[in-house]
């Protein structure tokens, strides 16, 4: 048996604007994006199994572990691994020769090495030898602590981020890395102290990081990248979050099925690429996006508010043609008037308040600048 590459759930390397977990690699604030999709309900199952890593846990912090809490362990291990494989990024959970660890790893042999494990870590004696002679007691190590808490680590990203996320995709605000920055700020304080109740610091110490030169797995060059080991799942989730905004990438949800989805650009995209799970024909959420927004368009023509949009369109292919105004910011305008007429269509409160003023050229093209 060996845990080289299974045992540890908690790492992450984070290169210029990508994230590797168990060997494969996305880009930053995909991960995140992927846990806030973990149903309630599927917490609600696993919060029981979590809880008797959680007992044990604390039995071994305390060396009070018995043959009874290491086999409630096991137990709860063969059930809670396949719950939480089912569900990105987890999947590799699934392979079996993970669930082989699991007897070996919660064992009264692997529990009684964990003194001798700890004395060989302190005196700086770990070397591979001894690595692979302690190496169910490190997965025992590792393990209890990871799954005791994984359910309240992804309750809170949704809790903490989910909310945090929808504000940056409200009002359809500029999806660029200096936007989300700046909400950011607004947010999280500029100068942070321990214990002052941040949120931006609920994960603060309990993070190591080693730098090393690496290869890009887009680019093929060198880049310095960061290997993250946490302590916990909310400070691995919450840090993939944070390190994808740095990036000017952003979770949202789905208009069609409501799932999260990563957006690496400044397009305002409004539908994720999977299939629609309540879809008969099995079409993608964007292909119904797509179909939604031929029909809304050929109601939109007849629409009292287009009127408004039109003469808007008109005053910006005047000043196009003056020379008074950059036919290729001119267009962006105009595609941020039309994003505008659809939102007000679909919006009563936003046609009633805010439409009219934002329909004017100086708005739009402030707007349309940020969207650049």
């Amino acid at each position: 048996m060996e845990l080289k590459h299974k045992g540890n759930l908690l790492e992450l390397v984070f290169g210029e604007d990508t994230v590797t977990y168990h060997g494969r690699s996305w880009p930053s604030g995909a991960i995140a994006g992927m846990v806030m999709n973990i149903t309630d309900e599927a917490l609600t199952e696993m919060d029981p199994l979590c809880d008797r890593f959680a007992q044990l846990d604390i039995m071994l912090r305390t060396y009070s572990a018995d043959k009874a809490a290491l086999q409630s362990a096991r137990n709860a291990a063969h059930t809670l691994i396949p719950l939480i494989a089912k569900w990105e990024p987890f999947t590799y959970l699934s392979e079996s020769t993970y669930i082989d660890c699991i007897d070996p790893i919660f064992s009264l042999d692997a529990y009684k090495k964990i003194k001798a494990y700890y004395s060989a870590l302190t005196d700086g004696k770990m070397n591979e030898e001894n690595k692979k002679k302690y190496d169910p007691t490190i997965g025992l190590v590792l393990l209890t602590p990871a799954l005791a808490y994984f359910s309240k680590g992804v309750r809170t990203l949704k809790d903490h981020i989910g909310p945090f996320a929808d504000r940056l995709a409200e009002d359809d605000r500029p999806r660029s890395r200096e936007d989300y920055l700046a909400m950011f700020r607004t947010v999280f304080s500029e100068n942070p102290t321990l214990g002052d109740g941040s949120d931006s610091w609920m994960a603060a110490t309990n993070t190591t990081v080693q730098y090393a030169a690496m290869l890009s797995h887009e680019t093929g060059k060198l880049e310095l990248a960061r290997h993250m080991h946490f302590t916990g799942f909310s400070g691995m989730f919450r840090a993939d979050f944070f390190e994808g905004l740095n990036s000017g990438h952003a979770p949202r949800r789905c208009d069609t099925c409501g799932r999260w989805f990563l957006t690496t650009n400044a397009r305002h995209t409004r539908y994720c690429s999977g299939i629609c799970p309540d879809d008969p024909k099995g079409l993608t959420c964007r292909a119904i996006g797509n179909r939604k927004g031929r029909e809304f368009r050929e109601k939109a023509l007849d629409h009292p508010l287009n009127e408004i949009y039109r003469r808007c369109v008109n005053t910006i292919d005047q000043q196009i043609h003056r020379g008074k105004l950059d036919k290729e910011l001119g267009c962006l305008m105009k595609k941020t008037a039309k994003d505008k007429l659809e939102r007000a269509i679909c919006e009563p409160a936003y046609a009633q308040k805010a439409y009219e003023n934002e329909m004017n050229i100086d708005f739009l093209r402030e707007e349309a600048n940020r969207r650049r």
